[in-house]
């Protein structure tokens, strides 16, 4: 039940991300007029979650033996069309080492979202208890709760996997499934049985809160600026074009 969870949890935010961007970018191209400042702030927004997704290519392509190029943090030109916030070049491997470096943010995204829920958690309840006290603005609890929501935000809008990264997954992942069939069917079963299946459903049960508050914040975020949007066309009279910031 936990992974039917974890993959579904999964599955919306690959759909959820995507949306979240488009939406602050058509947000902020009503406040100021400009691509150019438009792209600017998404990068600036962005780009704590930037820097972990291009460094994970580039160690785990070293880790691998591959070797890895030019690193760029910031857009090349933000007047492109198609605009990419940071950029690892990676030398041509095969599929399966392609697959491991691609996936790479996603796995470290989802580690990193993992340990700031606790803390955050923690920090949450402390910032309740200053509040309760009349202590809330002066207390650290609630600067560090701030930060640990920011922090979630980003690298969690910047770990999904690009259609670049994703390049030979479908060949690795064919292969997987071929082999997994095959040992189904001639007997081979896996299954985890006490510590290690208590250690399994705790890092699944771990990864599901940490991604039930992931797809939260966002949707909470998509929520708000749609409105501010629908409030700004309507009170401006302004007529709402189709963007794109990537």
């Amino acid at each position: 039940m936990l992974l039917i969870a974890l993959l579904a949890e999964i599955f919306i935010l690959f759909i959820l991300s995507p949306h979240v961007i488009s939406t602050m970018f058509t947000f902020l191209m009503l406040l100021f007029p400009s691509r150019s400042i438009a792209v600017t702030v998404i990068t600036l927004v962005l780009f704590p979650g930037t820097i972990i997704h291009e460094l994970s290519h580039l160690f785990t392509a070293e880790i691998l033996g591959v070797k890895a190029g030019k690193l760029e943090l910031v857009p090349d030109n933000i007047r492109k069309a198609e605009v990419q916030t940071g950029s690892v070049a990676i030398a041509v491997t095969d599929p399966l080492r392609r697959t491991l470096i691609g996936l790479a943010p996603f796995v470290t995204g989802l580690l990193l979202i993992t340990a700031i829920s606790w803390f955050l958690s923690a920090s949450i309840g402390e910032a309740v208890n200053a509040f309760q006290s009349g202590t809330l603005y002066t207390h650290p609890s609630l600067y560090m709760a701030i930060g640990g929501v920011y922090l979630v935000f980003a690298i969690s809008n910047t770990m999904i996997p690009s259609r670049v990264d994703l390049k030979g997954t479908p060949v690795v992942l064919g292969v997987i499934i071929a082999i997994t069939i095959t040992a189904y069917f001639v007997g081979f079963r896996f299954a985890l049985t006490g510590s290690s299946l208590e250690l399994a459903q705790t890092i699944l049960q771990a990864l599901v809160q940490s991604l039930a508050l992931v797809v939260a914040i966002n949707t909470a975020l998509l929520v708000v600026i749609s409105l501010n949007i629908r409030l700004m066309t309507k009170v401006l009279g302004i007529r709402l074009v189709s963007v794109n910031p990537h």
